[in-house]
């Protein structure tokens, strides 16, 4: 025993040296961030020495950050890192255990759990014999794979490139400040908790660019790599991240009136127009319009109207305009409210794994409070309709006494049976609509073991197309393998290549439901679907008719109603009460010089435009679009964003949502790399790889991501750091030093995986990749992991002067960070895993599960949420997973499973939330991936300099030829 001490001792003590010799100057960072922020602003490039005067002052410039100076630009160097040995882990320090729960089975202190940590396998007790620890490396659990992915056995890499690390410094510097959207420069990472003021700029949380200081001319975009984007989340008011959700100011336009807006490009009126008597000069274009009668208005001597901070138009970045009826889709119509039709699966499969049952539970908490009373609008209509291999229309009307339906069979040329009673208001028919779905959840006699959902989709959009448009939201249990849009299993069995199959498989090819597509975008029907099967269910074809359509796919493949029905039935109380509204057309102004290039996403257009038409938009709606120059821009002026999204919303009240942003414009190639956004590059770097999913094959696609990644950072070298570092060195953006990581998490996705066991799964994951707006797609792509038994006194638990949570330390995804005998909570957006090392301590276990709970054995895998006890750590425990769940997924809760080290079959899909440790299909390790990028940017680097040499002697040979020297 005293060796194995020894041992431990040694190891300490050789860990302290080497992250003595590979610190970072984190404390010289961390004072030049202290000293930027006292300047007014956060900048997050290291070594820039930038002031904000501007901020500094009561009122601020015509111009945004026109008083921002860069010195001569400094290399974001990593001088002991070498990107060929890789040293230094992120996670370098182990966690700090708490006296109360000990990690060691007899122990009282935290000193024994500490030293656990250094051991190469965090599974193996120091007690154990020589003998005993051999044989418990090779040792296979149940699901037939080796513990050995669990030893520690790869080079590590900086503490500087730690995701985790970036997340927990940034929550403590917005725990008690304020993010403003004119002053502050770059915004924070996506997933930070922080509250944003609206400066006559549109915050974060609606709109964020790729770069915050906008090159000049192409020929400077082009050498930063850069692509200058634009990521637009219109209704994220709609997500309940706090108690008081933001709320947009209302503008209304009184019918006869005018809505004030540029005569030449119809740009809306916004703050950063200028004012002279009875006109108003465009910021995106110039052109000064006569300013409507009703919005006349005297100006001082600075050109500033007398009605300013009367009129939210004048001072707020995002406003919605009520505009009147010439702006309906039809003017002779009156708008309604959004009706939805639920579409439930009726087969075998559906009552077997128990999804009837619990579907008809989410849909009466979706549309019912507890005291009865409705969730949805005033004037908001309803429809229930069943599907087998029949079509089942429901009667809902009030004064009926039992449950009435009627049976289509013609799924050809589906009909509506009747009319009265197939749409009703919830409130009124509150009785007969419960009886209806106890009915449906009883009736498990006859049963069939195909769906028709092709049919029942096309009945439930001529429904729809009645009332104006609205939402249908369908549950699907297994292959739609019955009727009109019948589909196929998407099984390799003719052993086609593998990259042919991946092709096949990414690449809808159904007519009928691109036909159907075409339908609901047309009359304003937008699809949410829910799957929750055991088998594949052609998710592509699906699931491209749901994006299309502006509705989102959520899947659960396998499906256990013991650990999802908590997710399900809360992601459809989402999807009912937080959609924002329907007949949707989006439109992008800029200002002169540059233009909108391409909006990525499967959007229908409408009259030629290239504007997307989306018959549904919500909380979770994210749309992506990217500019091209037309000529070069003013570096005198600022240049202006705006978009505008036309609705109606789901109260049935016809809007303009504004979202304006302003932007600086630059001549120096330090100003682009020191205000880009990493978040908005990844989300375009995905759009344009999945735009070509169906043109490229799968490898092509990886290595296409990881070339980009390099041509980013070799511009980065070549442009700003060759004179200040080493040939050798890795070089680093400081705004985008977390890149590698998240490109080689991208390449560990589901998606980009070289084999996958259901081929559904592979499309879900590039749907997520696609759908998910950039806060949740944060946490998918990077893992939350937090420490459970070290959580200390206050952590995730509400402040209340600020009304944020006290977030805990999350730690590096790494398993060298994972303790013998720890407790440890993981989160990637769509699930949450408690995972349990076999010698947790069984005090914790009481405290988090109850007094009864004396053993990991008398756990159960699928608990689906935190008991209620009455012990500090199962309230802080239940906060965590509450807020995850509110924060990232915008959903009130979500399912917590149980992962039981070398017991439970979830403990694969633990291990593969490990995104920095080398993967199954033997993905490099963040270290290793940091030395091939290393390589990449090298060669990069070098053809740069041979082209510049070229280039140069090029111009002497000519001069000399022609005499001009």
């Amino acid at each position: 025993m005293s060796m194995v001490n020894d041992f431990v001792t040694g190891q300490q003590n050789l860990l302290a040296q080497e992250l003595k010799d590979l610190s970072l100057n984190n404390e010289n960072s961390h004072q030049r961030d202290l000293a930027k922020e006292q300047n007014g602003y956060h900048i997050s490039q290291q070594g820039q020495n930038t002031q904000a005067s501007a901020s500094a002052k009561k009122r601020r410039g015509h111009h945004a950050f026109h008083n921002l100076t860069s010195p001569a630009p400094q290399a974001y160097e990593h001088e002991h890192v070498d990107p060929n040995e890789a040293a230094s882990a992120v996670g370098l320090f182990p966690p700090q255990f708490s006296n109360q729960y000990d990690m060691s089975s007899g122990g009282s202190g935290s000193q024994n759990a500490n030293s656990n940590f250094l051991q190469n396998n965090f599974g193996i007790s120091p007690q154990m014999s020589e003998t005993s620890r051999n044989d418990a490396l090779v040792q296979k659990n149940d699901n037939g794979f080796s513990n050995d992915i669990y030893n520690i056995n790869q080079a590590t890499v900086a503490e500087d490139l730690s995701v985790p690390g970036i997340r927990n410094h940034l929550n403590e510097i917005y725990k008690e400040k304020e993010f403003l959207s004119f002053e502050h420069v770059s915004p924070p990472l996506a997933g930070t908790e922080y509250k944003a003021i609206d400066q006559a700029n549109s915050i974060p949380q609606f709109s964020r660019l790729s770069m915050y200081s906008i090159p000049f001319c192409e020929e400077l975009r082009e050498k930063s790599k850069i692509p200058l984007g634009f990521c637009l989340r219109p209704f994220a008011d709609y997500v309940p991240q706090s108690e008081v959700p933001m709320k947009v100011p209302q503008i209304k336009i009184q019918e006869g009136e005018v809505v004030p807006r540029c005569r030449r490009c119809r740009a809306y009126l916004n703050p950063a127009m200028q004012h002279n008597g009875r006109n108003m000069i465009c910021n995106i274009c110039g052109f000064a319009s006569p300013v409507p009668e009703a919005y006349a208005s005297t100006v001082n001597f600075q050109g500033v109207r007398d009605d300013y901070h009367l009129r939210p138009e004048l001072h707020t970045g995002v406003v919605d305009y009520i505009v009147p009826k010439e702006y309906n889709l039809n003017e002779n119509e009156d708008l309604s409210p959004l009706h939805r039709v639920f579409l439930i699966d009726l087969t075998h499969a559906s009552y077997k794994n128990k999804l009837v049952e619990t579907v008809c539970s989410a849909i009466r908490m979706a549309i019912y409070r507890e005291d009865g009373s409705s969730n949805l609008p005033p004037g908001t209509l309803i429809s229930i309709m069943g599907f087998d291999n029949n079509l089942h229309f429901y009667k809902l009307s009030p004064e009926l006494q039992q449950t009435t339906v009627s049976i289509v069979t013609d799924l050809e040329d589906p009909f509506v049976p009747f009319n009265d009673g197939l749409f009703v208001d919830p409130v009124e028919s509150y009785n007969t609509i419960d009886l209806t779905l106890t009915t449906i959840e009883q009736n498990a006699r006859y049963l069939t073991p195909e769906p028709a959902l092709g049919s029942a989709l096309t009945a439930a959009g001529l429904l729809l197309k009645e009332l104006g448009g609205g939402q249908v939201v369908a549950f699907l249990s297994t292959l739609p393998s019955f009727g009109p849009g019948a589909s196929l299993p998407r099984n390799n069995n003719n052993n086609k290549l593998d990259a042919d199959f991946v092709k096949e498989t990414l690449t809808p090819a159904s007519k009928y439901y691109k036909n159907l597509a075409t339908e609901f975008v047309k009359n304003n029907v937008g699809l949410n679907l829910f799957v929750a099967s055991n088998s594949n269910v052609d998710l592509i074809n699906l699931g491209t008719l749901a994006v299309n359509t502006g509705g989102t796919v959520k899947e659960w493949l396998p499906f256990n109603v013991e650990r999802d029905d908590i997710t399900l039935i809360y992601e459809l109380k989402k999807v009912i009460q937080y959609v924002a509204g329907y007949q949707s057309q989006l439109k992008v102004r800029c200002s002169h010089g540059l233009q909108v290039n391409k909006y990525y996403g499967p959007f229908a257009t409408v009259n030629g435009d290239s504007a997307p038409n989306i018959p549904i938009v919500s909380g979770d709606t994210s749309i992506v679009c990217d500019f091209i120059y037309d000529s070069k821009l003013d570096t005198k002026k600022d240049v202006h964003f705006q978009a505008a999204l036309l609705y109606t919303t789901s109260e049935g009240v016809r809007k303009v949502r504004v979202i304006n942003n302003i932007l600086s414009v630059t001549q120096r190639i330090s100003d682009v790399f020191d205000f880009s956004d990493q978040d908005t590059i990844v989300k375009i770097l995905i759009k344009r790889a999945i735009e070509k999913i169906s043109t490229a094959n799968l490898v092509a696609l990886k290595s296409s991501l990881m070339m980009q990644c390099s041509e980013i950072m070799a511009a980065y070298k070549y442009y700003i750091a060759r004179h200040n570092a080493m040939p050798t060195q890795l070089v680093l953006p400081q705004s985008l030093r977390t890149l590698p990581m998240v490109i080689l998490s991208i390449l560990k996705t589901r998606a980009f995986a070289n084999k996958t066991n259901f081929p559904d799964l592979r499309v879900y994951s590039f749907f997520k990749l696609s759908q998910y707006d950039l806060t949740k797609l944060s946490a998918y792509l990077y893992p939350l992991l937090f420490c459970i038994h070290s959580l200390e006194e206050g952590e995730f638990i509400s402040n209340e002067q600020t009304g944020m949570m006290n977030l805990s330390q999350s730690i590096p995804v790494s398993v060298g960070n994972l303790a013998f005998g720890g407790a440890y909570l993981v989160f990637n957006g769509d699930r949450t895993i408690i995972w349990l090392h076999s010698d947790v301590n069984v005090v914790l276990l009481q405290d988090l599960f109850g007094s009864h709970i004396d053993s990991l054995d008398k756990l159960t895998t699928y608990v689906s949420q935190m008991p209620v006890l009455d012990t500090y750590i199962s309230s802080q425990v239940r906060n965590i997973c509450d807020y995850l769940a509110k924060h990232f997924n915008s959903t009130e809760k979500q399912s917590v499973e149980i992962c039981r080290f070398r017991t439970d079959p979830n403990e694969q899909e633990f291990q593969s939330m490990f995104v920095e440790d080398k993967s199954l299909d033997l993905v490099w390790s963040y270290a290793e991936f940091l030395k091939e990028l290393h390589k990449n940017i090298e060669n990069k680097t070098n053809n740069l300099n041979s082209l510049s040499s070229k280039v140069d002697n090029d111009g002497e040979n000519l001069s000399r030829r022609f005499g001009i020297f």
